[in-house]
């Protein structure tokens, strides 16, 4: 009898509520923008991790993927710092990340902004996030502002 491929499990996203799941969202963060990506640590860390809601997504029980909401004024959000380790894309974590950060935005916030990589800018336009303005660049790489409105 032929074994049945498993499918992998669908992405668990939670908020951040421990120092050791703080730790492991940094972790992957460290391992897709400064290892991946060469952006210099000193500016993937900032002071707005301190006051973020920080979300950590597992497949499995393990952490694999992990991103930020910032809270800018009464009606605003700023999520950022979306990062999923590399063998687990493809598999709806950046999906599932993403709208977790809404789902945490939403009872305060009317908007959410971003800042895209161009390279993923179809991900964020299929997720319904419109393009505002031009590319800029952040730590060298190509990035697009981005808004949905909730």
């Amino acid at each position: 009898m032929d074994a049945v491929p498993s499918q992998p499990q669908a992405p668990r996203v939670r908020l951040v509520s421990s120092p050791e799941d703080l730790q492991a969202a940094l972790c992957i963060r460290l391992a897709v923008f400064v290892c991946e990506q060469g952006v210099p640590p000193e500016e993937e860390i900032d002071l707005r991790d301190l006051d973020a809601e920080h979300l950590l997504a597992e497949v499995g029980g393990r952490p694999v993927g992990t991103a930020r909401v910032v809270r800018l004024d009464a009606g605003s959000a700023r999520v950022g710092r979306v990062a999923v380790e590399r063998g687990s894309r493809r598999l709806g974590v950046g999906w599932a990340l993403m709208r977790a950060c809404e789902a945490t935005a939403r009872p305060w916030a009317r908007s959410i902004i971003l800042d895209a990589q161009v390279q993923v800018l179809g991900f964020y336009e299929r997720l319904g996030y419109v393009r505002e303005g031009g590319i800029f660049l952040d730590c060298g790489i190509e990035h697009v502002r981005m808004r949905l409105h909730l």
